[in-house]
This record gives structure tokens, sequence and C-alpha cells, in this order.
């Protein structure tokens, strides 16, 4: 059995340690960094804006952190803060034409940070999909049958507090086809 299964070993961060901040953290101020899934009080050696990873540079009498560099905003983990967020639509839409979707709106003092979208259609057609939030474009993706679409830019997949995520559907073949549209992402409170 390892020591995080026992549950009543914590082995305090060391110096060298990387960990996670999930909120920014000015030069000289307190803030809160995950090491090994544990969150601890931590001095800031340096700026650490959110997402960072950072190392320990110093344990003794306080913690003070640096950051090192980025990490990957795609696979968060979900802590304090942070929720897993997802919508899922399906429907029938007519030949020739779309459908707008109002997926989400965020809600106040949160921001919305898209992770994936699933689009898929009933038959092999090259069809559409747009998506908006105010004041900007998300994208617009084409694809057949199946489009997975990973969100992989901050700037461009960061839906803000009171905005509303909307998705636009198109078919553009003859025939009426079936469609769903399957969204994940993080709601981080600001």
């Amino acid at each position: 059995m390892t020591e995080r299964e026992v549950g009543e070993i914590r082995r305090e961060p060391k110096i060298g340690d990387k960990g996670i901040a999930f909120e920014a953290i000015s030069e000289g101020e307190w803030g809160i960094c995950y090491f090994a899934g544990e969150a601890y009080d931590v001095k800031a050696a340096t700026g650490i804006r959110k997402w960072r990873e950072v190392v320990l540079v110093q344990v003794s009498p306080k913690a003070l952190v640096t950051e090192t560099g980025y990490t990957t905003p795609t696979k968060p983990t979900v802590t304090g803060g942070f929720e897993k967020w997802h919508v899922l639509w399906m429907d029938y839409i007519p030949a020739n034409s779309s459908y707008e979707w109002e997926a989400y709106t965020v809600p106040d003092k949160w921001r919305l940070n898209l992770g994936l979208a699933v689009i898929s259609c009933d038959v092999s057609v090259i069809q559409d999909v747009v998506m908006s939030h105010t004041p900007g474009i998300v994208g617009h993706f084409r694809y057949d049958v199946q489009g997975i679409i990973p969100f992989t830019e901050l700037s461009s997949t960061l839906i803000e507090s009171l905005e509303t995520l909307r998705v636009f559907v198109y078919n553009n073949d003859v025939a009426q086809h079936f469609f769903s549209v399957a969204i994940s992402g993080t709601l981080e409170k600001i």
C-alpha cells in the first residue's frame, strides 16, 4: 500500500518539488499551491499567473515558490474554485437549414475554459458548426460524420462571466438528419 492509499502519512513538500498554482499570486504575496494533490499556503518568490507550474525554492521558515512554466490547461486538476462542466444537445435538423443553440450562459463571477467538443451527424456529409460568444468567435469547424475539436489555446476558449456560448449547427444536405453536440470544459471561480 502506498502512502497516498494509507491516507495517514502526508509528506511535506521539499525544495525542488513541483506543484500547481490555480490562482494569481503576486510576488511577495500569499496564496495556495498544490503538491501531490494537497493544498499548501505559500508565499510567491515571483509573480504566478493562473495555471502555472511552480517549484519550491525555500521551505523554512515559510515556503516560497517560483514559476517554472505552464501546466497543460486541457487536463486541469479540478480542485477548489473549479468545477467540471459539460453540455449535450441532440435533435433533427431539416434539409438545407441550421439550428442556433444557446448552449450555456456563464454565471456571474465564473468563467468557462472549453476543453473539447464532439459533433456528429447520422450520415456521411460534409457539415458545418460555428461556435461563438459575445464578443467573439470560438471557431468555424467542418466535419464528416463526426468532428472532434480539442480546444488547446486558452485565449480563444475562455468564455467570460455572463457571456453566452452559442452553437450554430448546419445541415448542408438535401435531407433531414440527426445531429449531436457534446461540449466539455472547466468552470473557474473568479
